[in-house]
């Protein structure tokens, strides 16, 4: 239905979900989508495995520094405008502290920068799609992430530490451990992986 009607696979997947879900159909419910949460995190992993799969290294030689710098230079700009705003709507919410405020515009800047690998690197695998702006998309999309993963895990730790926001304690170390671990971890499993998958 989805090539009836000229959209990618993703779109239609999301308009069935809000068809069915609470806010049309209800057919699946609040508390139906609660316990369907594992089989979220388990479909959701398997997709980003595959789309790691896309990042082959005949595409990985064709990446420049030059690509790099844009994604870097487009995501400093990114989090300089979505800061601001946000600093500013906040501006006018008189029950939030500046600490709060702060906390709250910082976290949505660095969100920013993740641009839904999922959906799109999932476009760009269903058609197929090649070529210098994809090639360019893709490490905008990598260097996004890592930036808003980074991004994000640092602020967590750092309000934690000011007392801004409630954490378990502990020290800075670990905090650091906790954010390497988070990116390498995660990439020295996947590596693993797909070295297993690959000789299998």
């Amino acid at each position: 239905s989805a090539h009836y009607f000229r959209i990618p696979q993703v779109t239609a997947f999301i308009l069935v979900g809000f068809i069915l879900g609470p806010s049309v159909a209800n057919l699946i419910s609040k508390e139906m989508a609660l316990q369907f949460s594992i089989i979220n995190e388990i479909a959701l992993g398997l997709i980003l495995f595959n789309i790691g799969g896309e990042f082959h290294r005949g595409l990985l030689k064709k990446v420049t520094r030059l690509h790099v710098k844009h994604s870097v230079i487009m995501a400093t700009i990114l989090i300089m405008v979505v800061f601001s705003i946000c600093l500013i709507f906040a501006y006018f919410t008189p029950e939030l502290s500046w600490e709060h405020k702060l906390a709250f515009s910082a976290f949505l800047a660095f969100i920013a920068t993740s641009s839904a690998p999922p959906t799109t690197l999932l476009v760009i695998k269903e058609l197929n799609s090649k070529g210098p702006l994809t090639q360019s998309i893709m490490v905008h999309l990598a260097v996004g992430t890592i930036i808003a993963l980074t991004g994000t895990h640092s602020m967590t730790f750092l309000f934690q530490d000011l007392g801004i926001w409630s954490g378990r304690e502990s020290n800075i170390l670990m905090h650091i451990f906790l954010l390497v671990w988070s990116l390498v971890g995660s990439l020295v499993v996947g590596l693993i992986l797909g070295f297993l998958l690959s000789v299998w």
